[in-house]
């Protein structure tokens, strides 16, 4: 937040960034040289906006207190503001209330508060805001920090402060990578039973231009097109319904590749009993085997590939048998226990599947490819055909070209085709251990609570737009949202009861339990502070009861809100 209502000297050296709106004033706090792209960088910070009056001047904000405190103090005492931002008149208070006893329920407060804090802000102040800022990124579905002030403003908070934009993106900068480390591994080893945890790994990408992110590397998007992004990597207990971890990792790197460094990390923490679910973006023999190696349980969707088509070719008949159906899935299915290499003791169990919808599906879309490269064809008759397309048009034709490479003719290889579609329909599941199709089917598509965790992130809290610029807010900021991401997991979670019973499923759907607790109000008062003057209604009463609060508890977090003045 920039103060406007005063003015200082643009201090020398400093480089001004001119916008469509604005000129804003950077300082360079220093250069570092990134030996693997070859190029220097300047760590900058926002100090100040230019007075478009008199471009000699500008409206300081936080940073050019903190970095310039002799010229900030030399200003007249009469001329600066309170820095305090005024809490609104009336604020919601039904969301926060609700979601920090959550926090504390699941033990998240603590844990941060044991690993949190530094020589600017300690253990309290850091984790509080840590917690308001998820809160903010959850409630505004916005991932921006410039948006806090106002967000705080209008809103029960703990600590009672509205920090500026600013103070927040230091207060998130002092978190460092190893508090964060801490955190996840005290989380993660809360869920750590005797008898086994059961762990599903997914990765995503966030795109970003950033040059101080040193993880922002050029790689393959979700998109399909090489970009700069970095990636990151979500565990949640399959238990449970918990995500237990979030780490950001190079964007160039595989999700394969990623895997490696979370066993070692598992490994370390001696958790015991791991069973790790996967989908066919991790498919690998070699982890497979590493996996067997150190004792730990996997379920893995293949890729089509030589073995598993051999498998397919093998069982054909018998999968597709009406003796293999499985109603409760719509599907057939048949187990076949096989070594996963020749030369290698240990065996695993293929579970091969065959959905009749899946194939009709699969064959009308073969046939548009067909009819699609026929039409491209036609009209590159004469026409140079590079080596790339040459590929992709020899799928279902065979092609002929004089010594230009120029296309001659082509015609339909109906043999290509038939042995395309032979496997349409067919997929295959892997599982370490000894388990029906069924129960094999049945647990590989628990998987998508993880997907539906990536894409509340994406969704609810904007985790597919980066916003910050260096490694250090970053790290905090990954946090915050991780943070929200359990507090909205745990909402979902405790109100799944209240959906089961009722006939109208929306009325309890997690957005629609937000934004009813976010009618929960408070007014401000001058003798008594903020006060709720009316009763709370029957699906408020549901839903707080649901997670394990009282009316009184809430009641309870508006005072000790009052207290905090």
């Amino acid at each position: 937040m920039f103060d406007l209502s005063v003015k200082v000297a643009i201090p020398e050296n400093s480089i001004i960034s001119n916008n469509m709106n604005a000129s804003y004033v950077y300082c360079c706090l220093k250069k570092r040289y990134i030996k693997n792209k070859k190029y220097n960088s300047d760590k900058r910070v926002t100090i100040g906006k230019v007075d478009p009056s008199d471009p000699t001047t500008m409206f300081p904000n936080e940073n050019f207190k903190k970095l310039f405190p002799n010229e900030y103090e030399s200003i007249k005492i009469d001329e600066r503001v309170n820095d305090k931002i005024q809490f609104s008149e009336a604020i919601s208070f039904g969301q926060t209330a609700l979601f920090h006893h959550l926090f504390k329920d699941t033990s998240l407060e603590d844990i941060l508060k044991r690993n949190l804090g530094s020589k600017s802000f300690d253990d309290e102040t850091t984790t509080n805001n840590v917690f308001n800022l998820a809160c903010c990124f959850l409630l505004t579905q916005n991932s921006s920090v410039i948006n806090y002030p106002y967000f705080g403003r209008d809103h029960l908070i703990l600590g009672n402060t509205i920090y500026s934009d600013s103070t927040m993106g230091n207060i998130i900068s002092s978190i460092s990578k190893q508090q964060c480390n801490e955190i996840m591994k005290e989380w993660l080893l809360l869920h750590a039973k005797n008898e086994g945890i059961f762990l599903s790994i997914d990765g995503s990408n966030t795109p970003s231009n950033s040059e101080d992110l040193e993880l922002v590397d050029v790689g393959h998007g979700k998109s399909g097109l090489e970009e700069n992004q970095f990636s990151y990597t979500l565990i949640t207990e399959q238990n449970f319904r918990r995500p237990l971890l979030l780490e950001e990792y190079n964007g160039s790197i595989h999700d394969l590749n990623a895997v490696g460094p979370i066993i070692k990390f598992l490994n370390k923490l001696k958790v015991k009993k791991i069973k790790f679910l996967l989908d066919r973006g991790y498919f690998s023999a070699k982890l497979m085997k590493s996996l067997l190696n150190q004792n730990h349980d996997f379920i893995m969707m293949a890729k089509e590939c030589k073995k598993t088509r051999e498998l397919i070719d093998s069982y054909f008949e018998d999968v597709k048998s009406f003796d293999k159906y499985i109603p409760e899935h719509d599907l057939n299915g048949y187990t076949v226990v096989r070594k996963l290499f020749d030369h290698y003791d240990k065996t695993v169990c293929y579970h091969l599947y065959f959905n009749q919808e899946r194939y009709n599906i699969e064959e009308k879309i073969l046939k548009q490819n067909i009819a699609l490269d026929c039409q491209t064809l036609t009209s590159m008759k004469g026409k140079i055909i590079n080596e790339n397309d040459y590929e992709i048009l020899s799928r279902y034709y065979n092609i002929k070209l004089d010594e230009k490479n120029t296309l001659v003719d082509f015609s339909y290889n109906k043999s290509k085709v038939m042995n395309v579609l032979k496997y349409k329909g067919f997929f295959v599941i892997i599982t370490s251990y000894m388990a029906t199709a069924a129960q094999a089917y049945t647990e590989y598509h628990s998987r998508d609570y993880t997907e539906k965790m990536i894409m509340m992130m994406k969704t609810n809290e904007q985790f597919d737009v980066c916003r910050v610029h260096d490694e250090e807010h970053l790290t905090g900021k990954t946090l915050a949202m991780f943070v929200g991401l359990i507090l909205r997991n745990e909402l979902y979670l405790k109100t799944r009861e209240l959906r089961e019973k009722t006939k109208d499923k929306k009325l309890y759907t997690t957005s629609n339990c937000i934004r009813e607790l976010g009618c929960i109000k408070a007014i401000y008062d001058k003798e008594i502070g903020y006060y709720n003057n009316r009763a709370l209604t029957k699906v408020q009463n549901n839903i707080i009861n649901a997670c394990g609060m009282s009316k009184s508890q809430m009641s309870g977090a508006l005072t000790k809100f009052n207290l905090g003045f």
